[in-house]
């Protein structure tokens, strides 16, 4: 189970009992992007790339967590309105990049924090989140040819 340690940083504990599964996990957002990050001790690779594998392609979306979600987006964005550098950046990505999606900030705005529904989160993941437009980085000690044989039958699943 992954549970958010600190919601600004988005940094997410990872503890899994029937594979004694420890490590620290993070979720990172921009543009271009969208990481899901664990690090666990060697042994514990497989587990963690099934986790991955499960929490990109078949994520829950429970709407308590959608609600919940929103009312965090709302709040950081309400921060976010006290902070002139901040501002100053949003600003300045929408003189420099207009209608093309760089020059509109990675969060939203409150309007569309308002209005997001869980059939909108279900759609946008859809389009990001294909196996075709997935990568796995795998970096420490572990057997690759084991990893990659993961990998494939995760994709395929």
């Amino acid at each position: 189970r992954m549970r958010p340690l600190d919601q600004r940083h988005r940094v997410l504990v990872v503890g899994h009992d029937r594979h004694k599964l420890l490590g620290l996990g993070h979720v990172e957002t921009d543009h271009d992007a969208v990481s899901l990050t664990v690090g666990v001790p060697s042994e514990s690779v497989a587990v963690a790339i099934e986790l991955l594998a499960e929490l990109a392609m078949q994520p829950k979306f429970e709407a308590k967590e959608v609600e919940a979600s929103r009312r965090r987006t709302l709040a950081a964005l309400g921060t976010q309105a006290d902070d002139p550098s901040g501002l100053a950046d949003k600003a300045a990505s929408m003189v420099l990049f207009g209608k093309h999606p760089y020059g509109r900030p990675i969060t939203g705005t409150v309007k569309s924090a308002k209005t997001f529904k869980k059939e909108s989160v279900v759609a946008q993941h859809a389009t990001v989140f294909r196996p075709d437009n997935l990568r796995l980085f795998v970096v420490g000690q572990f057997e690759p040819e084991a990893v990659l044989k993961l990998a494939r039958v995760l994709a395929k699943a």
